[in-house]
């Protein structure tokens, strides 16, 4: 379960933590800055009720929020800064989370006024390597370390830098950096919120399955799948799921995909669209669907545009 902007005293609530430990849900918490003073009495607390807990680092906005190559330099020395504060008080998390997307500017621009912001990549073409050192330093201090991905990056053909158009446009590297687990984001309130009517609720649903399928086959094992989204999140008007019934038919897609790992988007809607139950027990209870959704017309013609963006990016370099 991804926490990004419910407060910390509220995550670390009894009754909260209780109900995610009778369901085996772990936690991926937000640290920012001027959050870290009170980082270590909520991996504390989320010792105590026996949920176990990732952190997840997120510099200011000015500083572009979440990590990719304009920022990695910043990025990588705040999270070797939280890693070492807990570590140091005797209260590792369980996780790190390395969230890779463009600057918040960027995404911003994209989807409020479907405008390119200038590629970030190119400005900065040893991210890659920069990230693989973070990697390794946090793996050197016993700590497994996530990628949280955008789907687009999917849509690279190769598990090679030389090709990873997405990776290259976006500036968020993710092949050969040495992550243990990617997570993919697959938020299907997403695709069809900000298509602009382009992506129906049924052709979302769609993509989540054959991105899902694409995701596993690309990262192997080392596959996980982000749901969502319960509430909004950085941008304030995240579109949302309609109801838990939407989360329950995502969930049994992404199952019926194969999919093991699985997380949700995020903690705040679920406190803030009461019952916490129905949310989690949605989430954690429901089994793969019996027949996959049909593709469509429409989810074909949104990944076909996806992959030519991809193909133009690469063949830039």
């Amino acid at each position: 379960m991804w926490s990004e902007e419910l407060p910390l005293d509220e995550v670390a609530r009894p009754d909260l933590l209780a109900a995610l430990h009778a369901r085996d849900v772990d936690l991926l918490v937000a640290v920012r800055p001027w959050t870290l003073a009170g980082t270590p009495r909520l991996v504390a607390a989320c010792r105590e009720a026996g949920v176990r807990v990732g952190l997840w680092p997120m510099l200011g906005d000015a500083e572009g929020r979440w990590a990719n190559a304009e920022n990695v330099e910043r990025f990588a020395g705040f999270a070797c800064e939280v890693a070492e504060r807990l570590s140091g008080e005797g209260l590792a998390p369980d996780e790190m989370v390395v969230d890779l997307e463009p600057p918040i500017w960027a995404v911003r621009r994209w989807v409020e006024r479907l405008r390119p912001a200038p590629a970030v990549a190119a400005r900065k073409l040893d991210a890659g390597e920069r990230f693989r050192q973070l990697v390794e330093g946090l793996g050197g201090m016993g700590l497994s370390v996530t990628a949280a991905v955008v789907p687009l990056v999917l849509a690279d053909e190769e598990a090679d830098e030389g090709r990873a158009g997405w990776q290259r446009l976006l500036g968020t590297p993710v092949d050969g950096v040495g992550f243990e687990r990617v997570e993919v984001m697959l938020y299907t309130s997403l695709l069809e919120g900000y298509s602009r009517g382009m992506i129906t609720r049924a052709a979302a649903c769609a993509l989540l399955h054959a991105l899902a399928l694409r995701a596993k086959d690309r990262f192997g094992s080392r596959t996980s799948v982000a749901l969502g989204a319960v509430s909004t999140g950085a941008l304030g008007h995240e579109p949302v799921y309609r109801s838990v019934d939407e989360l329950a038919h995502d969930v049994s897609i992404a199952r019926a995909a194969g999919i093991d790992s699985l997380s949700l988007f995020d903690l705040a809607g679920v406190v803030r669209r009461p019952p916490v139950e129905r949310w989690l027990d949605a989430f954690v209870e429901t089994p793969a669907g019996l027949e996959p959704p049909r593709s469509s017309r429409r989810a074909r013609a949104a990944w076909w545009l996806i992959r030519r963006a991809g193909a133009w990016a690469r063949d830039r370099r």
